[in-house]
């Protein structure tokens, strides 16, 4: 055993798979994001007095619809960009972002997304502590990421969402079918492995769409980040996600060997994450002595197999 985990170890170190993302289809509904839509100003658009005049002209504004600034930057042709957020009745809508193009100081197209909501009632029903339970029944994960407080703080003080109030646009084909009043939660699970943007219905504590940020891999068969493949070039075998080697995933290549069931030609391909962020170390060898840092701690646990 010592033997076997000491040669992953070092194959892993010093090894890089090749990987192909891939969006990851058993819980990801289609992108409900539209292609920006680049809009030419008019010489009457361009003498507008504001930027919210522009805008207001283009999208013809509602009396409950707000755009609110963002962020502005300048390209290396010296068009500056400024970013807005749409609001229905100060809620954000999602996906719901307009720039403004201008030369000069003077407004030249607008590009992006606006959605024309009109008198959407913005009344919850959850709260957003109710809709994060539906959240994480419906991820049915093992282990989440806020459980690791230290190995949150590396993943850029990654934290248990507390929900975000939002509107989400709802699409049937290519045409939007209505507006959902939805609570946002950014769910980072760690056994299974997963992180993504899950909307809760704020009114009824349904599921609408799931934006996975961790995407899976393919290669040679369906490969995820952590996973085990068995390719025999005729028959690809995946088993489910580990997180971590010691989370089950090495038993699991031991028993695949000692049943000695692999036909030739066969390879098994390994990708783990125990020495990438976050870092979260077996119990046993979490302890200063072991090491400072949680990497220390991990290869201390490797080099103990």
């Amino acid at each position: 055993m010592r033997n076997f985990y000491g040669s992953v170890f070092f194959a892993l170190l010093f090894c890089a798979p090749m990987l192909q993302a891939q969006t990851d289809r058993r819980d990801e509904k289609r992108n409900v994001k539209q292609p920006p839509k680049l809009i030419v100003l008019d010489d009457t658009q361009r003498k507008s007095s504001s930027p919210q005049d522009v805008l207001g002209q283009v999208y013809n504004l509602g009396q409950n619809n707000q755009l609110t600034p963002r962020k502005q930057s300048t390209d290396n042709l010296g068009f500056s960009q400024q970013e807005f957020q749409q609001r229905h009745q100060g809620i954000p809508v999602e996906f719901a972002i307009s720039k403004l193009h201008s030369k000069q100081g003077i407004p030249q197209a607008v590009s992006g997304e606006y959605y024309p909501i009109k008198d959407l009632d913005v009344t919850t029903t959850l709260t957003n502590q109710q809709a994060l339970m539906r959240a994480v029944n419906h991820i049915g994960a093992q282990h989440y990421l806020w459980e690791y407080p230290d190995a949150a703080a590396e993943m850029d003080g990654y934290q248990k969402p507390t929900g975000d109030l939002v509107i989400l646009p709802m699409y049937n084909g290519d045409e939007i079918s209505t507006y959902k009043l939805a609570y946002k939660f950014d769910i980072y699970a760690t056994y299974p492995i997963s992180r993504g943007d899950l909307y809760i219905d704020a009114k009824n504590g349904d599921a609408l769409f799931y934006n996975a940020t961790i995407k899976h891999a393919n290669s040679f068969g369906h490969v995820g980040e952590p996973m085990v493949t068995v390719s025999q070039f005729e028959d690809d075998t995946t088993y489910d996600n580990y997180f971590s080697l010691f989370a089950g995933l090495g038993d699991e290549i031991i028993n695949k060997f000692k049943k000695n069931i692999l036909q030739s030609p066969w390879f098994f391909y390994i990708h783990l994450f125990d020495l990438h962020t976050p870092v979260i170390v077996p119990s046993s060898f979490d302890d200063q002595k072991f090491g400072k840092s949680q990497y220390e701690r991990m290869v201390r646990w490797y080099e103990s197999r």
